[in-house]
């Protein structure tokens, strides 16, 4: 594949990754619905909530780290193309 044929569009691909981490910390930031519990489910709403929550947390670091990192990955990858497109042009 040549160079010209994998580009990478370095401001919509900062606006995706930006919105996309947006996105899920938004999500994250409304927290769990309430997780119906009666007498029989209880226990199990319980142990549901524990889990989901330590999901949500980790969800919510991971897109955190993204968004802080997001245009750095951008500004490495646009800096790799135009080596690449130096190097296969020659």
């Amino acid at each position: 594949m040549s160079a010209d044929q994998f580009a990478m569009e370095p401001a919509a691909t900062l606006d995706g990754l930006t919105a996309a981490a947006g996105d899920r910390l938004g999500a994250c930031a409304q927290g769990l619905p309430a997780i119906p519990a009666g007498t029989y489910t209880a226990a199990f709403a319980t142990a549901l909530t524990t889990t989901l929550t330590g999901h949500l947390a980790a969800v919510g670091t991971q897109a955190a780290t993204g968004a802080a990192t997001a245009a750095e990955s951008v500004a490495v990858t646009e800096s790799n193309e135009s080596t690449a497109a130096t190097i296969l042009s020659t």
